[in-house]
């Protein structure tokens, strides 16, 4: 829970958008943010996600995915999946991994390399 908190928007404006506000989040739960264009409920979940206000806790794992996405095919989960640049340089380093382990193990290959790449592999998934 944050007590109190003030948000002013940045620009020329400088408008005041939350002012001695109160947030209070429960963990399982789902929430959803509605307002007019302009109220702020962007600036609040940058915010959030930057960590700016003060008492997020740092175990909480935060993404924040713009409003402007491009247009593509892909789904809504993917476009969200995709916008996680530590995912998805995992998940690249994942296969890289794998076709290595494979390649070795078609081969009977097992030295330092490999045993280095399946290392690597389990502290991956450890961070998942």
């Amino acid at each position: 829970e944050i007590p109190s908190f003030s948000i002013r928007a940045m620009g020329t404006s400088n408008v005041e958008l939350f002012a001695r506000a109160r947030l209070s989040l429960r963990a399982g739960r789902r929430y959803g943010l509605v307002g007019a264009n302009g109220s702020g409920k962007s600036t609040l979940l940058q915010h959030i996600a930057s960590r700016r206000l003060a008492g997020i806790p740092s175990s909480l794992s935060i993404l924040y995915v713009e409003q402007e996405a491009r247009a593509s095919d892909d789904s809504a989960l993917d476009s969200v999946l995709a916008a996680d640049g530590t995912r998805a340089a995992l998940v690249k380093e994942e296969a890289e991994l794998e076709a290595t382990l494979d390649k070795a193990s078609e081969e009977g290959i097992e030295d330092a390399e490999t045993d280095a790449a399946a290392a690597r592999l389990r502290e991956g998934y450890d961070l998942f």
